[in-house]
C-alpha cells in the first residue's frame, strides 16, 4: 500500500503543440487515475497555435490541471520546463496524443516503493484509431535488468519502435536533475538518450502489463526527411554517451550499424535513394565507426540496394 505522504507525490507532465484533436483524452486518462488524490498534472503548451487552451480552459476552471504556455522549442524543452515546474517527488510523462491504464500510477509508486532508486518502467501498447476506433496492436515490454553493463549495453541495440518504453517511466525527480534533464539539441531520440544516461547511475525494474498506451499516426515517421533526422539523432546519442558506456568501441561499432541497417531497410521500403546515400555519407565521416570491418561490408550492401533503386526507377 501507497504510505501517506504530503501531497503531491507524482507530477504529471503532459507536453503539447497543437494537439487540441487528442488532449482530452490524455488529461481524462490521468484524471481517471487510482489513488488520484497523489497526482498533480501540469500541462505544458508549447506554443499552440490551434484550439489547446481552449479545450484546457474548463479543466483550468475546476483547477484539475496546472497550465503553461511557452514559446515553441520542442518536445524536450517543454518536459523540461514541467520538471523544474514539478513539486512531486516522482515524475510521469504522457504525451497529448496517448492514454494511461487507470492504475498506472498506483502500481508504479507501489513498484517504486519496493524498488528505491530504481526507475519504473511498464509494457507500452501501441494503437491506432480511425473513426473513433481504438485498434491495438504491438506490445513492447523493456529490456530486463539484471546488471548495470548487460542493461546498458540492451538499452544500445534497442529497435527504434522499443524506444518509445521510456515513455512509460515513473522516475524520481531528484534523479532527472542529477543527470542533466532532456538534451534539448535533439529534434527526436531524447526520451533514448535520457535513458541511457539515467541507466549509468540507477537501476531499473518493469511491471509487466501494458501501463501506457503509445499512439501510432498513420503518417507519423513515414516521411523520408522524418526517418533521415531520426536516425542522425540517434546516431548522435550513441557517439556522445560513447565515453560514459561501459561497452567497448567494438559494441558501440556494433550498434552505429544496427541502426543503420534498421534505417536502411526502412528507407529501402519506401525507395528512398537520397535516405540511403545519407546513410552512407554518415557512416563515410564516422571515423569511430569507419575502420570496423562490418561497416565496408554494409556501405558495399547500401551501394548495391541504391544501384538496384536506380535501375528499377529507369525501368518504369
Amino acid at each position: 500500500m501507497i504510505k501517506k505522504i504530503n501531497y503531491p507525490i507524482v507530477s504529471v507532465v503532459i507536453p503539447v503543440f497543437n494537439g487540441s484533436r487528442y488532449i482530452k483524452n490524455a488529461i481524462e486518462s490521468a484524471l481517471n487515475q487510482k489513488e488520484m488524490e497523489y497526482l498533480e498534472i501540469l500541462v505544458v503548451d508549447d506554443g499552440s497555435t490551434d484550439d489547446t487552451a481552449i479545450i484546457l480552459k474548463s479543466y483550468l476552471e475546476q483547477k484539475k490541471i496546472k497550465y503553461f504556455y511557452k514559446k515553441n522549442n520542442g518536445a524536450a524543452s517543454a518536459r523540461n520546463f514541467g520538471i523544474i515546474k514539478a513539486q512531486g517527488e516522482y515524475i510521469s510523462f504522457l504525451d497529448a496524443d496517448d492514454f494511461w491504464d487507470k492504475y498506472k500510477t498506483v502500481l508504479q509508486l507501489n513498484a517504486a516503493m519496493d524498488n528505491p532508486k530504481s526507475v519504473i518502467l511498464s509494457d507500452v501498447l501501441r494503437f491506432t484509431e480511425a473513426n473513433s476506433n481504438i485498434s491495438t496492436f504491438g506490445k513492447t515490454s523493456p529490456p530486463s535488468y539484471n546488471d548495470r553493463s548487460s542493461y546498458i549495453k540492451s538499452l544500445f541495440f534497442l529497435k527504434n519502435y522499443e524506444m518509445a518504453n521510456f515513455h512509460s517511466a515513473l522516475v524520481a525527480k531528484e534523479a532527472l536533475l542529477n543527470v542533466g534533464l532532456y538534451d534539448e539539441t535533439l529534434g527526436t531520440a531524447e526520451d533514448w538518450d535520457l535513458w541511457i544516461r539515467l541507466a549509468f547511475k540507477y537501476s531499473f525494474a518493469h511491471i509487466s502489463k501494458p501501463l501506457l498506451y503509445y499512439r501510432k499516426h498513420q503518417d507519423s515517421q513515414t516521411k523520408s526527411y522524418a526517418l533521415i533526422s531520426t536516425f542522425q539523432n540517434q546516431l548522435k546519442v550513441v557517439n556522445k554517451n560513447r565515453n560514459l558506456s561501459m561497452l567497448g568501441n567494438l559494441d558501440l561499432n556494433k550498434a552505429v550499424l544496427e541502426r543503420c541497417r534498421e534505417f536502411s531497410q526502412i528507407l529501402e521500403n519506401r525507395r528512398s535513394i537520397h535516405g540511403l546515400l545519407k546513410i552512407v555519407i554518415k557512416l563515410v565521416k564516422n571515423k569511430q565507426t569507419l575502420h570496423y570491418k562490418g561497416t565496408v561490408l554494409f556501405i558495399c550492401e547500401c551501394a548495391l540496394k541504391i544501384c538496384k533503386l536506380i535501375i528499377r526507377n529507369i525501368g518504369r
